[in-house]
């Protein structure tokens, strides 16, 4: 069923995880977008990190591709919960 719907994502095709993607980090602006269309989000002061998730293996990678996976132990038992074979998340911890 899942593979139904990513066959309808334009563009989208198969191809190998990537070791390492740059994390989307926060952009200092004096105010949030007013037009429609726009979602934001506030920055608290956190470590943004990517968690690779491939096979039931966890890692956290910093966005200077530090391994930090030993320093998070319990989100990754978390993540091992993600009904997923392989993902990318990226996100503030």
């Amino acid at each position: 069923m899942l593979s139904k719907n990513l066959e309808k994502l334009r563009g989208a095709r198969k191809s190998a995880m990537p070791d390492f993607i740059a994390p989307q980090l926060a952009t200092l602006v004096k105010s949030p977008p007013t037009e429609d269309g726009w979602l934001h989000e506030l920055k608290f002061d956190g470590y943004r990190m990517l968690c690779h998730l491939a096979r039931g293996k966890v890692r956290f990678w910093s966005r200077n591709q530090i391994d930090w996976t030993s320093k998070f132990p319990g989100v990754a038992k978390a993540i091992n919960a993600v009904e997923a074979t392989n993902a990318i998340i990226d996100g503030e911890m």
